[in-house]
């Protein structure tokens, strides 16, 4: 069974202009989007003693990238800023 994703919202200006001002809604809906592609990179994978395998989520790492996915954030500053507003 294939499991095909249904999500199909894009990313305004709006929004990502508006989570690099502070707004916390904005910023919600980013995390929203890029969740699946963190997730994916925060995967590693353990053997054991025995040669089974097993994969986690590093928490760490998620948290990293999602820090780092609020700095950048914050920190974008484009000319559609001035178009917007």
């Amino acid at each position: 069974m294939s499991k095909k994703s249904t999500f199909t919202n894009k990313l305004t200006a709006k929004v990502i202009v508006d989570a690099s001002n502070g707004d916390v809604d904005a910023m919600r809906i980013i995390f929203k989007n890029y969740e699946g592609y963190i997730l994916f990179l925060s995967k590693d994978r353990l053997i054991d003693e025995y040669g089974n395998s097993f994969t986690f989520i590093d928490e760490t790492l998620r948290c990293d990238l999602e820090t780092l996915l609020i700095e950048r954030t914050v920190g974008f500053t484009t000319k559609v800023t001035e178009l917007i507003e």
